[in-house]
């Protein structure tokens, strides 16, 4: 018995990747890169970590001493999720994955401690999660989702939020819609 065979025109050759004719369109499918988008109402950030994604990125927001930080929801040992982490140095602005204690600078993303290894771990300060800007405006915050990492110890921060966003008119529109993301968020975590 013979095998069966797909006939047709296509046969034996490698199908074609269709590539359209408005490239930066289609990547603003999630939307844009380098701007400022708004993460959720300032109220509901406590010191307990919230996980968020905005533009496919997986974020992991906090507030420690008064201060929110942003940070990717990943450590870098083994993917899991920061958030369901907690602070074990309650004085060091730091999370601490659950599961295997690597512990994050939440400031700069680094690795500052691995408890697992003791205190001579060679991937102290080798390891990093990305770090996302932060501002905290008229009761929301802000988070920038650009391409690239700030450099260490850089004061080089993104532009501001620009004033236009901060009208009142269209505030009225962002808090509705980060309540909206707010409450989905809420009710897929419980």
């Amino acid at each position: 018995m013979e095998p069966k065979v797909a006939h047709g025109l296509d046969q034996g050759r490698v199908p074609k990747t269709r590539t359209s004719p408005w490239p930066r369109y289609d990547a603003a499918a999630l939307g844009f890169r380098n701007y400022w988008y708004p993460a959720m109402l300032s109220h509901k950030l406590r010191r307990r970590a919230v996980a968020l994604q905005i533009l496919g990125e997986k974020l992991l927001l906090i507030r420690h001493q008064e201060k929110c930080f942003a940070i990717e929801d990943r450590c870098a040992h083994r993917g899991v999720p920061l958030s369901v982490g907690r602070c074990e140095f309650p004085s060091m602005n730091t999370i601490t994955c659950r599961y295997h204690g690597w512990t994050y600078d939440l400031s700069n993303g680094l690795c500052v401690a691995a408890l697992t290894d003791g205190p001579d771990s060679p991937i102290v300060g080798k390891a990093r999660v990305k770090t996302y800007p932060l501002e905290e405006r008229k009761g929301i915050i802000w988070a920038f989702i650009g391409d690239g990492q700030l450099a260490v110890g850089s004061r080089k921060r993104p532009r501001s939020i620009p004033c236009s966003l901060l009208a009142s008119k269209l505030m009225a529109c962002v808090v509705a819609k980060v309540s909206s993301r707010q409450d989905r968020c809420y009710a897929a975590n419980r």
